[in-house]
């Protein structure tokens, strides 16, 4: 049996080697062509070939280590009496009789597909086990998508602005308002500047804005907003005050290579622009406060965020195009960028992510498919002198049929009972996973969620026990009498 495990264990390495290459290339090409990036061609790195070929012969030799163990101890009495099933009767406790009274008011069907379904505990809590994982793999990658749209739009709202213009460098602002204000198509402009900064040995971006302004929309959770009269104040988001452990009122030191500065916490809000593993985000300030900082002129700055007077995304394009074409004729260096440009990009990442999340999905519901059709096909395999004599007793094709197929879908709902608090704890869990991996994200959960979870977990049974309910319900009666 070992020898037969190692000869599936090596074609399925090889073929899972060469497909996986492949498949592999062919993701990583679609992510790139959606981030823009040139990855070159297909390269094969030992690093990644030795730990598959390890895997793809060690898993299944380590996982039928137990199967041939428990084979092993079947006596030739039993191999020879009962195809390796112990005959046992039916139970006489308490909780067997309340069992047979429930099922007696049942279907037919619905009372040999229960009466099947605890014969075997050990293989039934094996594909309880692949189904429930299938479940909370499913229910993870919701949250996890619907948590990464959510935090995307966050992030997009934090600011009420069409178009976004930053300057290779500092420029005066005044100057610059006016010459972007004339330009048609601009409403309402306001200047701001960002500057690299570090809080101890912590990198945060220093953001000047005007105190009164029109586009920074806060989400307060402590304190206050900014106001003109302020000195050396900031307000900071919320997950720097909880990694640093900072409060309103605290005093904290800005500094760079060559300047240093001591603020007060004035207010903490919930921004999460600019956090990454390696940044804490942003410390907001006054513009005047943030020039002070970084020792250049006064009310210099480089980012103009704009209005425009027309909502129309054709309208707003065209703006940013003269917008861009004016300060080039200027002979200044400047990046213009469209709100809906910045809203194209995030979708774009979340498609990527969510195409990751789906071939993850795939993976685990063909595995957890497989485990159900095993089982249902041993089931058939040992149930065979059964299925004969309800076929004797006058069971048409299509009950048997029935019987196995309400056996599977029984397992896939016991499944997603398990998934219920399985999925949710694997859920929160993966969602602070990749907050911290990427930026913090909020659980962003929906109730139907767990319906959709049923009915994805529902119809991979119904598929996985098309092929042996098809099987059992092919069998003559003739077949299971010479069987043996």
């Amino acid at each position: 049996y070992m020898l037969l495990v190692g000869i599936y264990a090596f074609s399925g390495t090889i073929i899972g080697l060469i497909a996986g290459m492949f498949v592999g290339y062919a993701l990583t090409a679609y992510i790139s062509s959606v981030l823009n990036l040139d990855i070159g061609g297909l390269r094969l790195e030992p690093g990644i070939i030795v730990p598959g070929i390890l895997v793809g012969l060690g898993t299944p030799l380590l996982a039928a280590v137990g199967p041939v163990y428990t084979g092993m101890r079947i006596t030739v009495h039993q191999a020879l009496s009962g195809y390796g099933i112990q005959a046992k009767s039916g139970g006489t406790g308490k909780r067997s009789q309340v069992l047979r009274s429930v099922l007696a008011f049942l279907p037919q069907q619905v009372h040999f597909a229960f009466r099947s379904l605890f014969r075997k505990r050990a293989r039934l809590i094996l594909t309880l086990a692949g189904l429930s994982i299938t479940c909370s793999v499913f229910l993870a990658a919701l949250v996890g998508i619907s948590s990464l749209g959510a935090s995307a739009t966050s992030l997009l709202q934090t600011y009420h602005v069409e178009v976004e213009v930053v300057l290779s460098q500092p420029r005066a602002s005044q100057q610059l308002e006016n010459v972007i204000s004339s330009i048609n198509g601009v409403s309402l402009v306001e200047h701001s500047i960002g500057i690299p900064a570090k809080i101890g040995s912590e990198d945060v971006r220093l953001i000047g804005l005007e105190a009164k302004n029109h586009f920074y929309i806060s989400h307060l959770q402590a304190g206050r907003w900014l106001t003109p009269q302020d000195l050396h104040a900031a307000v900071i988001n919320s997950h720097m005050a909880s990694q640093l452990g900072l409060h309103v009122g605290d005093l904290f030191t800005l500094h760079d290579s060559l300047h240093t500065q001591q603020l007060r916490i004035v207010g903490i809000t919930v921004d999460n622009n600019g956090v990454t593993p390696t940044s804490l985000g942003v410390v907001l300030t006054t513009v005047a406060q943030a020039d002070a900082f970084a020792r250049i002129a006064t009310n210099a700055s480089n980012t103009f965020m704009v209005q425009t007077t027309s909502q129309n995304p054709a309208e707003i394009d065209a703006t940013a195009v003269r917008i861009e074409d004016k300060l080039e004729s200027l002979n200044l260096l400047v990046k213009v960028q469209t709100t809906q440009q910045l809203i194209q990009t995030s979708q774009g990442e979340l498609q990527t992510v969510s195409v990751l999340f789906a071939i993850a999905i795939a993976t685990v519901a063909l595995v957890g498919a497989m485990g159900l059709f095993n089982s249902l096909a041993m089931s058939i395999l040992e149930r065979r002198r059964e299925i004969g004599i309800l076929r004797s007793m006058g069971a048409t094709t299509g009950t048997i049929i029935r019987i196995f197929w309400i056996e599977g879908t029984t397992i896939a709902f016991l499944s997603w009972i398990v998934a219920l608090i399985l999925g949710l704890v694997s859920a929160y869990g993966f969602v602070q996973v990749l907050g911290a991996l990427l930026v913090p994200l909020p659980f962003t959960f929906n109730p139907w969620y767990l319906l959709w979870m049923l009915a994805f977990v529902l119809g991979v049974a119904s598929v996985a026990s098309i092929g042996p309910a098809l099987a059992a319900g092919k069998i003559k009666i003739a077949q299971t009498l010479y069987y043996e």
